[in-house]
């Protein structure tokens, strides 16, 4: 009866170069999950393209976006656990993870020419070796905010391309079965659609098979655009206090 009263969104991520001396880490998304209203929940994930770094001492965070706590009217918080299950069996991993992004905050709808999305992202350059079968993008987005034009980026369908050396690969991750959710009977709108996320769920995100794009043995070159569902550019004509904006993570795996 103590959990926080509202959805929230929440990330497990794993640091990396977590013993450098200046104590900037880079963080790479482990989960993204979205906490129920008022009540606890348990999620079993398959995280086994990340096997290969789970290994030896490592460092894990955790980001609830909450701001309630001891003897708030709302609830105190959220208490965090995590187990990892290993299974023994032939090797399936990628040979190779390229952490993009961990997860980064992108304001969606704005024109203006220093806050458009092309303003807030910039092309990233991988290499692929010679010797690869299979590049694959692991893409997770969850939309926030509401009250916006068409109550973005909560409550509308939003479009995700990927664009690998100039091919696009689109990713619409819009949630239609919340209200078959477990983790229920909860409080609030749990039932309603959303944007890339159900409340009181793990965001599990997308892979997208971007293998006919890449250069083997070469430099290649990955940029990406949010636009509204229909592949129109989206924008914010009537906007509130809080901007629509979408939380973002991306992972290449490579395939040897």
């Amino acid at each position: 009866g103590k959990c926080d009263h509202w959805d929230r969104s929440g990330s497990l991520q794993l640091l990396l170069d977590a013993d450098e001396e200046d104590g900037k880490f880079k963080y790479l998304e482990l989960a993204r999950h979205i906490t129920p209203y008022k009540i606890e929940m348990c999620q079993y994930i398959d995280v086994t393209p990340l096997a290969p770094l789970l290994k030896g001492k490592q460092t894990l965070s955790s980001w609830i976006d909450t701001w309630v706590g001891p003897d708030h009217a709302q609830g105190e918080g959220w208490q965090v656990s995590v187990q990892f299950v290993f299974y023994p069996g032939a090797p399936s991993p990628p040979s190779k993870i390229i952490n993009v992004w961990g997860r980064r905050n992108i304001t969606v709808g704005q024109l203006e020419e220093d806050k458009t999305i092309d303003a807030q992202i910039e092309a990233f350059s991988f290499e692929v070796p010679e010797g690869a079968k299979k590049v694959e993008a692991h893409l997770t987005t969850t939309g926030h905010s509401f009250g916006n034009t068409y109550n973005c980026a909560e409550f509308c369908g939003m479009r995700h391309d990927l664009l690998v050396n100039g091919n696009t690969f689109s990713v619409n991750p819009w949630r239609d079965d919340c209200s078959q959710n477990p983790v229920s009977p909860q409080y609030g709108t749990w039932e309603y659609s959303r944007n890339g996320w159900c409340p009181g769920a793990i965001a599990v995100g997308h892979k997208v098979d971007i293998t006919s794009a890449v250069s083997l043995g070469a430099t290649n070159s990955l940029d990406m655009d949010i636009l509204l569902y229909n592949g129109e550019v989206y924008h914010n004509t009537q906007p509130v206090d809080l901007l629509p904006y979408t939380y973002v993570s991306l992972k290449l795996y490579i395939y040897e």
